[in-house]
């Protein structure tokens, strides 16, 4: 399986001069292979419901991906590309009055 990042889903393609037949550049495939991540939540709720302490982490394993990639610049041959987030983690505390 793979992502693409464009609404036709293709490979690379060149573009063509139509008067001379000539290719004029190359427009990269903007895709990455199939990848997951693995996000965990817990938390504890005390005190009659009234205190919650709860803790989180995203892309546990830090994986590496593009969440975005080709836009203006693929048109162009030099695709952007937009980095997933890496591993985060938190805390949080909550009461209710």
């Amino acid at each position: 399986s793979q992502v693409y990042f464009e609404d036709d889903n293709q490979d690379e393609f060149a573009v063509i001069d139509p008067a001379s037949g000539n290719s004029l550049f190359v427009v990269p495939g903007t895709r990455e292979d199939s990848f997951g991540l693995m996000n965990i939540r817990a938390g504890l709720t005390v005190m009659e419901g009234k205190l919650t302490i709860h803790g989180y982490m995203d892309n546990v394993f830090d994986k590496e991906y593009i969440i975005d990639g080709g836009n203006t610049g693929g048109s162009f041959g030099i695709p952007t590309f937009i980095a997933g987030p890496p591993r985060t983690y938190g805390l949080g505390l909550s009461y209710k009055f």
